[in-house]
């Protein structure tokens, strides 16, 4: 049995899937804290390219870093829950396997912690976002007052980058951990269901290298959906729990047929060529192409009438959604 006075103050949970080119940096960021009081759960979801080799031998120079892996590729949700069943920390720590914790990111959240009111329940930081491509980057930092953050959150705001957060491992326990059935946006509806526990903050200063992946990695499909269709499932599901609805996302059958709705919803709605555009605007704008942004602009215009519609196409969608499932719970009662 562990006891408390043996329990690291952090649990740094790390979920890997082939990311042998970004591992060792992030696993490395870690070593670099200038606080010790942590331990590292990284859970290997069935890669193939030798992450799990990499992250092991990190686990031989250092007692406080343990290493697993899944026999099968069961997505990131899964693995993360399966590390923080490893954890013995008193707070988690969320660190993606291509990011990178800069050498004061633990200590100064440890600061905010153990300064703030009881109801904190989750901390985040500004990060430094870099474009793989380019290798530019661009600074974004987010408001401090809980309310602030949690009306982000809700409405699709910007909300501080998953690796910079760290949640109360008990409060993590309490909303059931990440819900599986989100193969991507997990992260999301996680922190909805936070919400309910406590406040959140977020440290001013840049505490976090989040990397920013190529435009086609945004519009892979998960479960043979696109990335956005989960996005949206997890507004729409918070939005029914709100209205006192049930939840689709708490069983297999109704969570699919959640995204199927939306995933029609969404090309019909003219809401995915939308994304797509405000993709490679953002895409170009991180990468400091300036030229190709001048062509699409003077050659495209169409194109930018088009992202200008993506933020009001997005709401449309969610409100279009919304209002079949609660019709369909009408009927159904």
């Amino acid at each position: 049995m562990v006891t408390d006075e043996v329990k690291p103050f952090f649990t740094i949970i790390m979920a890997c899937h082939n990311a042998s080119r970004y591992i060792e940096e992030a696993i490395q960021s870690v070593l670099n804290q200038t606080i010790d009081d942590w331990e590292l759960v990284v859970c290997d979801d069935a890669s193939s390219d030798g992450s799990f080799e990499i992250a092991s031998r990190f686990s031989l120079m250092d007692t406080r870093i343990k290493v697993f892996r899944l026999d099968t590729n069961r997505g990131v949700g899964y693995a993360r829950n399966r590390a923080v069943e490893k954890a013995t920390g008193k707070w988690l720590a969320i660190l993606d396997s291509d990011d990178v914790f800069y050498p004061e990111k633990l200590q100064r959240q440890y600061e905010i912690i153990t300064r703030a009111c009881s109801e904190l329940v989750l901390v985040g930081s500004a990060v430094r976002q870099l474009h793989t491509a380019s290798g530019n980057g661009q600074k974004f930092i987010y408001p401090v007052e809980s309310a602030l953050l949690k009306k982000a959150l809700r409405y699709g705001g910007a909300f501080p980058a998953n690796s910079s957060i760290v949640i109360e491992a008990k409060i993590f326990r309490l909303a059931g951990g990440y819900n599986e059935r989100f193969l991507q946006s997990e992260d999301r509806d996680l922190f909805f269901r936070i919400a309910r526990w406590g406040e959140f903050t977020s440290a001013p200063e840049v505490l976090v290298k989040y990397t920013v992946k190529p435009y086609s990695e945004y519009e892979k499909d998960f479960g043979g959906y696109p990335r956005k269709v989960y996005s949206v499932a997890a507004h729409i599901c918070e939005r029914l729990r709100i209205l006192g609805h049930s939840d689709p996302s708490a069983d297999d059958h109704s969570f699919e047929s959640l995204l199927s709705r939306i995933n029609a919803t969404y090309d019909k709605s003219g809401a995915k060529k939308a994304r797509i555009i405000s993709l490679r605007f953002r895409q170009l704008r991180l990468s400091s192409d300036w030229a190709g942004l001048v062509r699409i602009l003077l050659f495209e215009p169409r194109n930018l009438v088009i992202f200008l519609y993506h933020r009001w196409c997005s709401n449309k969608l969610e409100r279009l959604v919304v209002k079949a499932m609660i019709d369909r719970n009408k009927l159904q009662s």
